[in-house]
């Protein structure tokens, strides 16, 4: 984790933090990586024996965050909200940022930033899971674009966040972010009653940005 005051930080700052973060690794669990995608029931379950693992607690040592919200309908809203995550514009928040130049394959490093109470955060993740138009596939869903990363050592969290996108036979299209998380150093022991404020507002603040981005794109397209 690198910390700014005044401004986000460099693009090379961000690698630097990213590039540090590899040679340490991944900061939670190997048996919840790339799991975010699972259902639910039996992410409870692998959440409960990682917990048991660690230092014999139960799911109260993990945090979930779910957030899930019609955003458009039709094929074009999906490939649209699919580029949107592609890109990482879920993050395009003021106060949170990720390049869009950053990768989405499996395996590629992700720096999150982050600006609470005035100063800015850089924080370590790196792409555990990417999968496109395909892997779990509910009843009504017709397809489905989920991309998920995992927290390294250096970030103040630890755990794994998943976004996800649904077209729905219906024609609707749902986006959902989805996290489980607990502290990741001492330093997000201390600020962690504030880091599960973040969490939330990000979650929040994601599904409105995704409703934005497709309908700047729909309203776009409708004045070509």
């Amino acid at each position: 984790m690198k910390i700014t005051l005044a401004r986000a930080p460099t693009d090379g700052e961000c690698a630097f933090v990213v590039e540090r973060a590899r040679a340490r690794g991944f900061n939670y669990p190997g048996i919840l990586r790339g799991r975010s995608d699972e259902d639910a029931r039996a992410l409870t379950a692998l959440l409960r024996e990682a917990a048991r693992e660690r230092d014999g607690g139960g799911a109260s040592a993990w945090v979930e965050d779910r957030t899930s919200t019609v955003i458009g309908v039709g094929e074009k809203v999906y490939r649209d909200a699919c580029e949107a995550l592609r890109r990482w514009e879920q993050f395009d928040l003021g106060w949170t940022s990720v390049s869009e130049r950053t990768g989405t394959a499996t395996g590629d490093g992700v720096c999150v930033c982050a600006r609470v109470a005035g100063v800015w955060m850089a924080n370590p993740l790196q792409v555990v899971e990417l999968r496109k138009d395909g892997g779990k596939k509910t009843k009504g869903v017709k397809k489905r674009f989920a991309l998920a990363h995992g927290t390294m050592e250096g970030h103040v969290l630890r755990g794994e966040e998943r976004f996800a996108i649904e077209l729905g036979e219906d024609g609707a299209v749902t986006y959902e972010s989805y996290a489980f998380s607990a502290p990741g150093n001492a330093i997000g022991i201390l600020a962690y009653p504030i880091a599960r404020v973040m969490q939330r507002r990000f979650h929040a603040d994601s599904a409105k940005k995704m409703r934005e981005i497709v309908g700047r794109v729909r309203d776009e397209g409708e004045r070509k």
